[in-house]
């Protein structure tokens, strides 16, 4: 049963005094502590561990495309025929498919986000963040 939580409003009528205070404390306190939760429960995954991973996934993506004229073009402009031209285009277009769909697997993603968790670890260690950015 989850209960239901808003951000307690400051209104003009409402002046910020210590009760007031301690609560939006309290709130946003509970707040942290229930997204480090679903952190360490793998329920949500920081931003930036996502955004590098998506940034891999298009690294895949491009680098395929980019290398498709040149992997292409020898064979295609030898060919006559349109359905061997089709054929050929069709294997490379899978090709860049399946390296994508490699990239995507969910091993994958689960051994980059330990990369990105261990490299975090590390760093917070070494001493180089203070523990408030934990």
């Amino acid at each position: 049963s989850k209960i239901p939580m808003s951000t307690p409003q400051i209104g003009e009528d409402q002046p910020l005094n210590m009760a007031r205070s301690k609560a939006l404390e309290s709130f946003y306190r509970y707040k942290i502590q229930r997204a480090n939760y679903n952190e360490i429960a793998g329920k949500i995954v920081p931003l930036n561990h996502v955004s590098t991973y998506i940034a891999k996934l298009a690294g895949v993506v491009r680098v395929g495309l980019s290398q498709l004229p040149d992997r292409l073009a020898p064979r295609l402009s030898k060919e006559t025929d349109e359905e061997t031209c089709h054929a050929l285009i069709m294997e490379e277009v899978r090709d860049i498919a399946e390296q994508l769909e490699h990239a995507l697997d969910e091993d994958q993603l689960k051994q980059h986000l330990d990369q990105s968790e261990n490299k975090k670890k590390s760093l917070i260690q070494s001493g180089k963040v203070s523990t408030y950015h934990k």
